[in-house]
């Protein structure tokens, strides 16, 4: 069973990443500061799940990023480690 909570470093801080089915229907993520929690929808998977997973970090190292500097940067990151070959533990199951 994969893991559906991550604790990680952003910039010097401790954040977790938590996948969950609890978000806005218009919203894939959220980046929760107060909290240092990061919400991503459990039901992404591929190349979606981790820019989102990049997009929210990107929100929670530079809170002050355009939305726009922050899709734009996520969908090249995402789209290159994709396109190396990185992928979700999930993806290598089954």
């Amino acid at each position: 069973m994969a893991r559906k909570r991550a604790n990680i470093f952003i910039g010097n801080e401790r954040w977790t990443i938590h996948r969950t089915s609890r978000l806005s229907t218009d919203r894939d993520g959220e980046c929760d500061y107060s909290a240092r929690t990061i919400r991503v929808r459990a039901s992404l998977q591929g190349e979606e799940l981790m820019e989102v997973i990049v997009h929210e970090m990107f929100h929670a190292r530079w809170p002050d990023l355009s939305e726009e500097a922050v899709m734009e940067h996520a969908q090249e990151i995402a789209g290159t480690l994709y396109g190396l070959g990185f992928r979700h533990e999930e993806e290598h199951d089954g």
